[in-house]
């Protein structure tokens, strides 16, 4: 038996002998035999069971015997203050006995550090330095880039990103100014853009019709307009 089973045990039996003297003494001042009877004959099995260490057993009659004191405090027959000590002794005993249980109840600890093989120390493979890895543009063949300095690779693939995401912003606008006005001729579509150049205009809403976010309506001049695309629509150009 271990040091905390040893410790355990040495409290649970004073505590169970407190418990039970404290119960007896209360019990020879009662003036009901049938109350007192009940409350020895509780303190005597709490006794028995905590000296063969049936700790589950104790709970239980100690449960019982708690029961039995509330009821001796609220009906008057216990003393209240003696009630209440009791009822606070025997909380703190079952609580003890429920902490120690989990404990009891936990698995073995097993040691498995020496039933595996330790894992083996690899060489790291020389891998390639990433300063010499070339990443192709996004709109721009590798062999455009032959010669360039990684200074301007970047800045120049920096430049064609910003390129795609203010046309992609654009075009969403000029989405958005369509759909709310119904239609739209390109001038009126290029004064919403006044630092947009008329082909760059154009090239977004060819862009639009291809993915079949725009129609455009008429054979060409002023009166050709653009307007949102609807599903089974009329007769429309696919062409800017």
């Amino acid at each position: 038996m271990n040091s905390n089973s040893d410790n355990f045990s040495q409290f649970f039996s004073k505590k169970a002998y407190e418990i039970s003297y404290a119960a007896f003494r209360i019990g020879a001042s009662l003036k009901f035999q049938s109350f007192t009877e009940s409350l020895f004959g509780q303190a005597f099995l709490l006794l028995d069971l905590a000296a063969r260490g049936q700790y589950s057993k104790c709970r239980n009659i100690a449960g019982s015997m708690e029961y039995l004191l509330r009821l001796g405090g609220d009906t008057g027959i216990i003393h209240a203050r003696n009630a209440e000590t009791m009822v606070q002794e025997i909380g703190q005993f079952n609580s003890a006995i429920a902490e120690y249980e989990k404990l009891v109840d936990q698995p073995a600890f097993v040691n498995l550090e020496r039933s595996f093989s330790k894992m083996p120390v690899f060489s790291p493979e020389k891998k390639e330095d990433p300063s010499n890895l070339v990443f192709p543009s996004i709109s721009h063949q590798e062999n455009n880039y032959k010669g360039l300095t990684d200074e301007n690779f970047q800045i120049e693939q920096k430049e064609n990103i910003n390129t795609v995401a203010k046309s992609v912003i654009r075009q969403s606008a000029i989405l958005e100014i369509i759909r709310q006005s119904g239609n739209c001729r390109l001038k009126d579509i290029q004064d919403s853009f006044h630092d947009v150049s008329e082909r760059t205009i154009r090239y977004d809403l060819q862009n639009l019709i291809e993915r079949g976010l725009l129609d455009r309506v008429g054979s060409g001049g002023p009166s050709t307009y653009y307007k949102a695309h609807e599903v089974g629509g009329g007769d429309v150009v696919r062409q800017a």
